[in-house]
């Protein structure tokens, strides 16, 4: 009989462990339904990430100043990094930065850097500051910085300084682009439907080629602009792309009669106050305007004719809006208008290398012309000599 009890022990002892990791597995469901509702705390979420995935909240890891120690005139380097920033800032005189890097100072007098960030641990602005000490001067007083409060650089000639480094992007801003009641995306008349372009899924961002008018509205890269009183270049930093726009140059004849046409046009420019207006014309006819669900995906194929013209402001310090209005009259049934805002990155110089390589069949459709599609005789794209 002691032997059977000896037996039976571990039996009895595993229908225990059973039974109490089912109570430990019931339990939390059974309180949870016992809950006053009223006692519930809802929690806001701060992002758009769905439960259960926690939302990411802004913690600076480290800011540096080397050397800690200068004469007047002298400068030092600040360097930072971050996780899940947003709006991050470096205050005083540098501005809006990115999660990490590093940016030269020259102070008059000693300073306290402040690197400021939104979205920290529960919602609240997070900051850490460094010192930087100028030799014989006293510590300037502390100032609470916006891009509002920091005055639009100008050039000599007294127009706004549009140069420097700014983020590229394909999102629309909201509200902005139907300030006239004009739509953003293009509506074919009747007969031109066909004209819609689409796309192999599996190609989605993978080509070197240009896809879409205005060209800096696919990936989300960066673009430098270089500005003097007689033209205004920009530089994007995918495929090295570049534009020109001539100050009070006007059209040449063939742009304007068709003969000469280019993926990314011909561009001409005016002031007119303090917004830079580029005129477009001559695309040729292998890229396509307007979008479906994103930058590579839908749109519609253009004629010749079509029409952008880009009104270039700097709002505020750290921030260039962008108001494209396109139309091609024969096509599309009136004008339509793309609204962005690019912010300035302070900390960048120029535009990195980019390096695109992609098989040369890839070409083939750009070579060859365009798919199979009853277009009209003046739409025939001839190859590429």
């Amino acid at each position: 009989m002691k032997a059977l009890a000896s037996k039976r022990q571990p039996v009895a002892l595993l229908i225990s462990l059973l039974i109490s990791l089912v109570v430990t597995l019931i339990a939390p469901t059974t309180l949870a339904q016992e809950v006053n509702p009223e006692q519930v705390t809802t929690v806001v979420r701060n992002c758009a990430l769905p439960e259960p995935f926690p939302c990411p909240v802004a913690r600076i890891v480290d800011v540096t100043v080397e050397p800690s120690t200068i004469d007047p005139g002298q400068t030092a380097s600040i360097t930072w990094a971050a996780e899940n920033p947003t709006n991050m800032r470096m205050i005083p005189d540098v501005g809006r930065v990115s999660a990490r890097g590093t940016v030269q100072v020259t102070p008059s007098a000693t300073t306290i850097y402040t690197l400021r960030s939104e979205n920290g641990p529960n919602g609240e602005v997070v900051t850490q500051s460094v010192t930087l000490t100028v030799r014989g001067t006293q510590l300037a007083a502390r100032v609470q910085e916006t891009a509002e409060s920091r005055a639009i650089p100008r050039m000599r000639d007294g127009k706004p300084d549009l140069q420097g480094v700014w983020t590229g992007g394909w999102w629309y801003i909201d509200g902005i682009g139907d300030r006239d009641g004009l739509p953003e995306i293009p509506t074919p008349k009747p007969g031109f439907e066909h004209l819609a372009v689409v796309d192999d899924p599996l190609a989605v961002g993978g080509g070197c080629g240009i896809t879409s008018v205005p060209w800096f509205y696919g990936p989300v890269y960066h673009f430098q602009i270089v500005q003097t009183p007689e033209l205004v270049v920009s530089m994007t930093e995918r495929m090295h792309l570049h534009r020109i726009f001539e100050i009070n140059k006007e059209h040449s004849a063939d742009v304007l009669n068709g003969e000469n046409l280019n993926f990314l046009g011909s561009s001409t420019a005016s002031w007119d106050g303090d917004t830079l207006v580029v005129d477009t014309r001559g695309f040729n006819l292998k890229t396509h305007v307007g979008k479906k669900e994103a930058a590579y995906l839908g749109g519609y194929r253009h004629s010749s004719n079509l029409h952008m013209v880009e009104r270039i402001t700097r709002i505020d310090f750290e921030t260039l809006e962008i108001e494209t209005t396109l139309e091609d009259p024969e096509l599309f049934e009136g004008p339509w208008r793309i609204v962005r805002h690019h912010e300035l990155r302070p900390e960048l110089s120029t535009v990195p290398e980019y390096i695109c390589e992609q098989d040369e069949d890839f070409y083939d459709s750009m070579v060859e012309g365009l798919e199979e599609v009853p277009l009209p005789s003046w739409l025939e794209v001839d190859p590429i000599q």
